[in-house]
């Protein structure tokens, strides 16, 4: 077969057998698929995706942590207090405050430091102690008044923390200092606790009782003598009565104090 020449001289041209192969060559010969687009993820918006809290993010102390506990308990009470609503409040989890204390129970004594360090020890220029010791006790009891939810915090649990422990050491100074002996100091001293204590809670349990039930209950008034007192049992007699017990207290440690000093004096029989 004769071959036609196109172009320069001496070039082969194709001819329908080489088409051919060349056709079954290409067939077994894979061909690259089509690039898709790839698909990326959308961004991250990271301020987006961090927690929102109604407050700006503050850094964590013992402080800070101790005054919104107080808050809380005072907003909602004691019953109603955990750790996880108080991270909640601070905009935290509740596993980052153990970094500050090793517990709920160290955050709980925290609490009671914060309102005892509103309790007034007078200094020495103040008076006597007894003169002292009122003025401590009037402070003592305002706290129930500021905080009546969290204060049973404070009579039912002990003291150790710092600042519960510096106003121990100043109350205890003051009686020391004044010549008193280390055992009536203590006498004093609970003498004088347990009274505040007491009246404090009890006066705590009659304003919420007349606040939720104002009306008088019927059964009261079967009974003649209660009936009798009944009005005089009210939150607006709390101030005449607890001046009352205390002048009672302050007046009897007074006096026993001095009837042990002349017991205990020297030549005495």
């Amino acid at each position: 077969m004769a071959e036609h020449h196109t172009g320069k001289p001496g070039a082969r041209q194709d001819t329908p057998d080489d088409r051919q192969r060349l056709r079954c060559i290409l067939a077994v010969v894979p061909r690259p698929s089509p690039k898709k687009a790839s698909k990326r993820p959308p961004p991250v918006d990271h301020a987006a995706a961090k927690p929102r809290t109604s407050r700006p993010s503050l850094p964590l102390t013992r402080e800070r942590i101790a005054q919104a506990a107080l808050q809380l308990i005072d907003a909602h009470g004691l019953a109603d207090f955990s750790t996880r609503k108080l991270g909640a409040e601070l905009g935290c989890e509740a596993m980052a405050f153990y970094n500050h204390f090793p517990g709920k129970e160290a955050i709980l004594d925290a609490v009671v430091e914060r309102m005892v360090a509103k309790v007034a020890v007078p200094p020495r220029e103040a008076g006597t102690w007894v003169e002292r010791a009122r003025m401590f006790a009037r402070s003592f009891r305002a706290l129930a008044r500021i905080h009546p939810r969290a204060f049973p915090l404070i009579p039912t649990r002990r003291f150790n923390a710092p600042g519960t422990l510096a106003m121990l050491e100043s109350v205890y100074a003051t009686f020391l200092g004044e010549g008193l002996d280390p055992l009536a100091a203590v006498k004093v001293y609970r003498t004088l606790g347990n009274f505040l204590a007491g009246t404090a809670l009890n006066e705590i349990a009659v304003a919420e009782f007349a606040a939720a039930a104002p009306t008088t209950d019927p059964a009261a008034t079967t009974l003649s003598s209660l009936a009798t007192v009944a009005p005089y049992l009210a939150p607006a007699y709390f101030d005449e009565v607890f001046e009352f017990g205390l002048e009672v207290v302050l007046t009897g440690c007074q006096h026993l104090v001095v009837q042990d000093n002349e017991r205990n004096r020297p030549g005495a029989r």
